[in-house]
């Protein structure tokens, strides 16, 4: 069993974040979005892996949230996508790159 909680809405958010402070959690799961736009907040504390559900919304390099997550910085990162490469080898090497 693991303690897990919710990063999203506001009130939830600062909760997390208490219990992160207070090392009570050891899973945390959010949206893209929400990672993207708090990701300053995320990257606050120490995280042993992020694991990127839907990794391929990240292709394209020129995107925020592609910037965003390449700002994050945990130990492991592991991307799960069922569809990797749909259009071209820049997209592939878009998602190869986060791993560095």
């Amino acid at each position: 069993y693991f303690a897990v909680g919710k990063f999203h809405g506001v009130k939830e958010r600062e909760e997390i974040k208490k219990k992160l402070k207070n090392k009570r959690l050891e899973v945390v799961l959010t949206t893209h979005e929400t990672c993207r736009d708090h990701l300053d907040e995320l990257n606050a504390f120490e995280w042993s892996a992020v694991i990127v559900d839907e990794f391929h919304k990240i292709k394209n390099d020129k995107s925020q949230t592609t910037q965003k997550f390449k700002e994050f910085k945990p130990k492991v990162r592991i991307g799960l996508s069922g569809t990797l490469v749909q259009n071209d080898l820049i997209e592939f090497w878009t998602l190869l790159d986060w791993y560095k």
